[in-house]
């Protein structure tokens, strides 16, 4: 992510609750609107490689899930801070640079000293 400022800003956060891959990258989307937020950025174009919720996000196919509803509203909510908002879908193996870290994260345990 680029702030107004011109500065890269990397975000990354790690879910501690299992979940289907659609809820995980509707997190990953939410918690990057979030941070965009927070940063001020007017203008946000966001790359996903899950086909299915990029298609959700644009209205472009119904969202049959409740709790998938739920997300969808909160990126609608969200996306509306901004002056202009893109979301974009593009191949999960133009994604690589993205997977990694989070397939690496996927496998690992929480600590034991960990108290939800």
């Amino acid at each position: 992510m680029i702030s107004p400022q011109g500065e890269k800003t990397m975000l990354s956060c790690r879910l501690e609750f299992e979940c289907t891959n659609n809820t995980a990258e509707y997190e990953a989307l939410v918690q990057g609107l979030y941070k965009a937020i927070g940063l001020k950025v007017q203008y946000l174009k966001v790359f996903g490689d899950s086909e299915i919720i990029v298609k959700q996000v644009r209205n472009a196919i119904h969202c049959l899930s409740s709790h998938l509803k739920h997300y969808q509203s909160l990126v609608q909510e969200r996306t509306s801070h901004f002056s202009a908002f893109n979301i974009s879908s593009i191949p999960r193996s133009q994604n690589s640079a993205a997977d990694l870290p989070a397939n690496v994260a996927s496998k690992l345990l929480p600590s034991e000293d960990y108290s939800p």
